[in-house]
């Protein structure tokens, strides 16, 4: 089972904090201020100073689980949550299908911008997106978000803390470009009520060109299109990449001292998790075949 930042999910995670007979261990990160104002989870330094953590995870990872003592300030203070994984949006592509347009991968945000309208003239649909349930328009923006406003802002912005504005220019000008986008007909039609799935699914079969999309979904997308599918950071159009990108949802613990032992051991366990210094923010690679990694780890050393 996959778990997402969903209503149900914050239901159920702040379900489980308030029942006595609750587990230990809780796998949050949407509430998990709320968590921490309520003195429902502990800090982990201790045992990030004990075994290392801070050695085998950059401070940006660590942010993302870091809170102040009064929850009011999230990206800083004591850590109280530990991710295991990392995943970034970046665009799908299918070289056979670049080739038969007479076009090749892009290599700044402008030539991509260009190739969407060449792809629409040739009678193509050049962006697949599947957005019944509104989340993945937000990985889409976040992927235009980044050609536009600093990274720092987007920071600020995504940590929701005060001093950053989503009517910044910067802001304003990327949701103008995604505006420009729907309204050329770009995508394919009735992206707003298709799902998420589906979508990849139909990428997958041949329909579009460009899917952006996230890491997570390139081994189903190798396993559907075997060599002919590859992943690339959003093409750059600074001086270097830059996407939505972050940590899956860390492990975060209540009390007792098996689930910290537990917690320990599934992070520095080399049978379990394997620590990956070369993917900064992929903190712990998932044991999955060397092959469907490739994708992801091309795209994600580039990021990172």
């Amino acid at each position: 089972m996959r778990a997402t930042a969903t209503e149900s999910t914050s239901g159920w995670l702040a379900i489980a904090c308030q029942a006595a007979a609750s587990s230990d261990s809780k796998n949050a990160r949407s509430m998990m201020g709320q968590f921490v104002s309520a003195g429902q989870i502990i800090p982990l330094d201790p045992w990030a100073d004990a075994y290392k953590w801070r050695d085998r995870y950059s401070d940006s990872i660590l942010s993302y689980s870091s809170y102040s003592a009064d929850a009011t300030k999230f990206g800083e203070g004591a850590l109280y949550g530990l991710p295991q994984v990392g995943e970034v949006v970046g665009v799908f592509y299918s070289p056979s299908r670049l080739e038969e347009l007479g076009l090749q991968a892009p290599k700044t945000w402008d030539d991509f911008n260009a190739q969407l309208k060449t792809i629409k003239d040739a009678g193509k649909t050049p962006l697949m997106l599947g957005n019944v349930d509104k989340w993945p328009a937000f990985h889409l923006f976040g992927a235009v978000q980044a050609a536009h406003v600093p990274a720092d802002q987007v920071r600020e912005l995504g940590f929701g803390n005060a001093g950053a504005s989503w009517k910044s220019d910067e802001n304003v000008a990327a949701a103008k470009q995604l505006q420009d986008w729907a309204q050329a007909g770009y995508f394919n039609e009735g992206f707003n009520g298709v799902d998420y799935d589906s979508v990849w699914q139909s990428f997958a079969k041949g329909e579009g060109v460009y899917l952006i999309a996230g890491s997570w979904l390139a081994p189903d997308l190798m396993e559907a299109m075997g060599d002919d599918v590859a992943f690339m950071a959003p093409p750059m159009a600074g001086d270097k990449p830059a996407t939505t990108g972050g940590t899956g949802l860390p492990f975060a613990i209540t009390s007792s001292e098996r689930t910290r032992t537990w917690l320990r051991h599934t992070l520095t366990s080399s049978r379990r998790m394997r620590p990956c210094r070369c993917l900064r923010t992929l903190a712990m690679c998932r044991l999955i075949t060397p092959r469907s990694m490739r994708v992801e780890q091309r795209v994600l050393w580039q990021m990172f």
